[in-house]
């Protein structure tokens, strides 16, 4: 750049310097200026513990039950029995078809309640048939649950207005520090404990539909 003529090379140059100056604490400042952000979020509480799921989040709930060593079975957060990892393989997603448990109720004058013992099926619905015939979604299910887990037990609470008793979950392996022969057994302990909330007597029966998981009619790989 050459100076405008009748101008002095020395102001020139003095010219350019302070342009410089003023130029470089101005993008100076742009950068200490912090540049406007969206409303931030409130800082996250503490985890509340013992830590409860219910709703969407019992979907991806698969709670290991098994000594071991031993293999494992899931226990899902709606209550239901999933990923039986018990053939000394990877397994995930396998259980067997139309296994869940059932509860019956009835109280005095009142017509008995007869229900898949699970919470209802939960969003994200996987597979390629949706829901699949195999864990017989057209049956009904509990209207919700509340699962806790602190392994290695677990419990789950069931909720349903139309149930006349209250009816909750306690699943657990046993482990025994120091004892391995005990904590390799290939154990899974599920306690259903059910309370009579109404003023008459009730009549409660719990079964459980599963097949034989070790060897499926046809198949002769296991």
């Amino acid at each position: 750049m050459k100076p405008p003529t009748g101008t002095d090379r020395r102001d020139f140059l003095k010219s350019v310097a302070l342009a410089g100056t003023v130029a470089a604490s101005t993008d100076t400042a742009r950068a200490q200026t912090p540049a406007p952000t969206e409303a931030q979020p409130p800082a996250t509480a503490d985890i509340a513990y013992p830590r409860t799921f219910t709703g969407p989040a019992l979907a991806q709930i698969s709670f290991p039950l098994g000594g071991i060593g031993a293999g494992s079975i899931g226990l899902g957060g709606r209550g239901q029995l999933r990923d039986w990892e018990i053939f000394n393989r990877p397994d995930i997603g396998n259980s067997p078809d139309y296994a869940f448990p059932v509860i019956w109720a009835r109280t005095a004058g009142a017509a008995p309640v007869a229900r898949v013992l699970e919470a209802r099926v939960q969003p994200p619905y996987q597979g390629p048939d949706g829901l699949g015939s195999h864990n017989a979604p057209g049956l009904s299910r509990l209207a919700a649950a509340t699962f806790t887990g602190e392994f290695p037990l677990a419990r789950i609470e069931f909720h349903d207005d139309a149930l006349p008793v209250a009816v909750a979950l306690e699943a657990g392996t046993p482990f025994i520090p120091l004892d391995p022969d005990a904590s390799g057994l290939p154990v899974a302990v599920l306690r259903y404990r059910v309370r009579n909330t109404s003023a008459t007597s009730a009549e409660v029966a719990i079964a459980f539909s599963i097949e034989n998981p070790v060897k499926s009619a046809g198949d002769d790989t296991r």
